[in-house]
């Protein structure tokens, strides 16, 4: 079983660890802090978040998101992508989301791992 820490933007920045089953491999935690990037899913705005390994990512409802508080984690596996969700948003908004992601291929979750790299905020003392 592996731990995945997930840094969720809600009303306020809220530091949320969940157990999931089937990410990454050896049980190791996953720090998915990276980004975010703004993404529509469902219909609503999420916010996608890359994790420590540079193969997953964390899909966190954005504040306004009739989906909050919600999660899901997309994650590599030998039969392409596992997809699981956590929160107790409305089913009326997770349902559509989770419907959409789980499209998601293995050739398309290393756009979303570089989308969300690409609006970390830069290193403090990184300068031009």
């Amino acid at each position: 079983m592996t731990r995945v820490c997930v840094l969720a933007a809600l009303s306020s920045v809220v530091l949320s660890c969940a157990s999931a089953t089937g990410f990454a491999s050896g049980g190791s935690a996953l720090a998915c802090d990276v980004g975010p990037a703004l993404k529509r899913y469902g219909g609503s705005e999420w916010l996608v978040y890359s994790c420590d390994d540079s193969k997953s990512v964390v899909v966190v409802a954005a504040s306004g998101n009739p989906a909050a508080p919600f999660f899901f984690v997309l994650s590599p596996d030998s039969a392409g992508i596992d997809l699981y969700g956590e929160g107790k948003g409305a089913k009326e908004a997770t349902k559509p989301a989770f419907d959409e992601l789980e499209k998601v291929t293995a050739s398309d979750l290393p756009m979303l791992v570089s989308e969300a790299q690409k609006k970390a905020a830069p290193a403090e003392g990184a300068g031009p």
